[in-house]
Protein backbone atom coordinates (compact mmCIF):
# COMPACT_ATOMS: atom_id res chain seq x y z
CA UNK A 1 0.00 0.00 0.00
CA UNK A 2 1.33 3.43 -0.94
CA UNK A 3 0.56 5.00 2.45
CA UNK A 4 2.53 2.33 4.32
CA UNK A 5 5.50 2.88 2.00
CA UNK A 6 5.33 6.62 2.59
CA UNK A 7 5.27 6.10 6.36
CA UNK A 8 8.14 3.64 6.13
CA UNK A 9 10.08 6.24 4.13
CA UNK A 10 9.31 8.86 6.76
CA UNK A 11 10.61 6.59 9.53
CA UNK A 12 13.70 5.77 7.47
CA UNK A 13 14.34 9.49 6.90
CA UNK A 14 14.06 10.16 10.62
CA UNK A 15 16.47 7.31 11.37
CA UNK A 16 18.89 8.68 8.77
CA UNK A 17 18.72 12.24 10.12
CA UNK A 18 21.72 13.72 11.88
CA UNK A 19 19.48 14.60 14.83
CA UNK A 20 18.46 10.98 15.38
CA UNK A 21 21.99 9.65 14.83
CA UNK A 22 23.43 12.16 17.29
CA UNK A 23 20.78 11.26 19.87
CA UNK A 24 21.45 7.51 19.53
CA UNK A 25 25.20 8.02 19.75
CA UNK A 26 24.91 10.08 22.92
CA UNK A 27 22.28 7.75 24.40
CA UNK A 28 24.63 4.80 23.99
CA UNK A 29 27.38 6.70 25.82
CA UNK A 30 24.96 7.72 28.58
CA UNK A 31 23.78 4.13 29.05
CA UNK A 32 27.38 3.02 29.61
CA UNK A 33 28.42 5.95 31.83
CA UNK A 34 28.68 4.76 35.43
CA UNK A 35 28.59 8.23 36.96
CA UNK A 36 25.35 9.12 35.21
CA UNK A 37 23.73 5.76 35.96
CA UNK A 38 24.68 5.82 39.63
CA UNK A 39 23.45 9.39 40.01
CA UNK A 40 20.15 8.60 38.26
CA UNK A 41 19.66 5.56 40.52
CA UNK A 42 20.39 7.70 43.58
CA UNK A 43 17.82 10.25 42.38
CA UNK A 44 15.19 7.54 41.90
CA UNK A 45 15.83 6.17 45.40
CA UNK A 46 15.55 9.63 46.91
CA UNK A 47 12.34 10.31 45.02
CA UNK A 48 10.80 7.10 46.38
CA UNK A 49 11.85 7.98 49.92
CA UNK A 50 10.39 11.47 49.53
CA UNK A 51 7.06 10.10 48.32
CA UNK A 52 6.89 7.70 51.29
CA UNK A 53 7.90 10.43 53.71
CA UNK A 54 5.36 12.90 52.34
CA UNK A 55 2.67 10.26 52.63
CA UNK A 56 3.59 9.70 56.26
CA UNK A 57 4.30 13.31 57.27
CA UNK A 58 2.25 15.39 54.87
CA UNK A 59 3.67 18.02 52.52
CA UNK A 60 6.49 19.18 54.78
CA UNK A 61 9.78 19.94 53.08
CA UNK A 62 12.47 17.52 54.15
CA UNK A 63 16.22 17.09 54.12
CA UNK A 64 15.69 14.42 51.49
CA UNK A 65 14.44 17.09 49.09
CA UNK A 66 17.65 19.05 49.62
CA UNK A 67 19.66 15.90 48.90
CA UNK A 68 17.56 15.32 45.79
CA UNK A 69 18.28 18.82 44.49
CA UNK A 70 21.98 18.33 45.15
CA UNK A 71 21.97 15.03 43.23
CA UNK A 72 20.12 16.67 40.34
CA UNK A 73 22.72 19.45 40.29
CA UNK A 74 25.46 16.82 40.09
CA UNK A 75 23.68 15.07 37.23
CA UNK A 76 23.14 18.28 35.26
CA UNK A 77 26.78 19.27 35.76
CA UNK A 78 27.98 16.23 33.80
CA UNK A 79 28.81 17.44 30.26
CA UNK A 80 27.68 14.17 28.63
CA UNK A 81 24.31 14.44 30.38
CA UNK A 82 23.96 18.03 29.18
CA UNK A 83 24.66 16.82 25.64
CA UNK A 84 22.04 14.09 26.11
CA UNK A 85 19.39 16.58 27.24
CA UNK A 86 20.16 18.84 24.26
CA UNK A 87 20.04 15.92 21.79
CA UNK A 88 16.79 14.63 23.33
CA UNK A 89 15.23 18.09 23.03
CA UNK A 90 16.33 18.34 19.39
CA UNK A 91 14.83 14.93 18.63
CA UNK A 92 11.60 15.84 20.44
CA UNK A 93 11.40 19.05 18.41
CA UNK A 94 11.83 17.05 15.20
CA UNK A 95 9.10 14.61 16.22
CA UNK A 96 6.75 17.45 17.17
CA UNK A 97 7.36 19.05 13.79
CA UNK A 98 6.61 15.78 11.98
CA UNK A 99 3.51 15.26 14.11
CA UNK A 100 2.26 18.81 13.49
CA UNK A 101 2.75 18.49 9.74
CA UNK A 102 0.97 15.15 9.65
CA UNK A 103 -1.88 16.61 11.69
CA UNK A 104 -2.10 19.56 9.30
CA UNK A 105 -2.33 17.25 6.32
CA UNK A 106 -4.92 15.06 8.04
CA UNK A 107 -6.99 18.09 9.03
CA UNK A 108 -6.90 19.23 5.41
CA UNK A 109 -8.53 16.01 4.22
CA UNK A 110 -12.22 16.21 3.55
CA UNK A 111 -13.38 13.16 5.44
Amino acid sequence: MIINEALDNLVDNIRDSNIYKKYNNILEKVEHNQQINLTVNDIKKLQKKIVKEKYALGNKSTMLEKSLEEKKAVLYSIPLYQDYIEAANDLNDLMKNVNNRLQTYINGLEI
